[in-house]
């Protein structure tokens, strides 16, 4: 993960070291990236990179794991404002990605994560309940009238959902679907896990 010295810089820095990382990783193999790719005419020293980062490899694993979290976030905010309806929630949050332009900074996080295949993401954290959003997604569940009360299952069952939504997400950009192919088939799937086959 990157250097306390990172963090410490102000945020338009950060967030400018964040959007070159961005746009080197979203499409491209790390294998494919050098640093000075990165750097390349930026006025950020490869000395300064690796005071913010122990590697390339660090850098991008910095990468996917903010935008699993950012993405992760935002399901959790459109879930909110659909308290009890779950799906609906998700749904929402699947339109308001159908709709964004490929050159959006966040549909590029989504590229990224899709291409990224970072195992680390679905790391499951060892006590759920040190979660501080647990409480949260807990009560959306209670809300959306699904039926998990211990708290281990609830976290898996939030991977599950998030491995449905990044699947349905590859399926859309891989096929360059529109927005309301898009819905239907995150519709089927739930439909599927909801009322079974047949």
């Amino acid at each position: 993960m990157p250097s306390k010295t990172f963090f410490n810089l102000p945020t338009e820095k950060r967030q400018r070291v964040d959007m070159l990382l961005l746009n080197n990783f979203y499409d491209t193999h790390i294998s494919e990236v050098t640093v000075s790719q990165i750097l390349g005419g930026t006025g950020i020293s490869r000395t300064s990179f690796y005071k913010y980062f122990d590697s390339l490899e660090d850098a991008y694993t910095y990468m996917i794991q903010k935008f699993f979290s950012k993405i992760h976030n935002d399901i959790l905010d459109f879930i909110v404002k659909n308290k009890n309806d779950f799906f609906k929630g998700i749904i929402e949050y699947l339109n308001y990605c159908g709709q964004l332009s490929h050159e959006d900074m966040y549909f590029k996080g989504i590229l990224l994560l899709i291409n990224g295949q970072d195992a680390s993401i679905y790391k499951h954290a060892e006590k759920p309940e040190d979660l501080s959003y647990i409480d949260l997604w807990m009560g959306l569940l209670k809300d959306s009238k699904i039926n998990i009360s211990d708290k281990r299952e609830a976290l898996s069952f939030m991977y599950f959902i998030m491995d449905i939504v990044i699947e349905t997400l590859k399926i859309f950009i891989v096929n360059n679907w529109t927005q309301e192919q898009l819905v239907q088939e995150f519709e089927y799937r739930t439909k599927w896990l909801t009322k079974g086959i047949g």
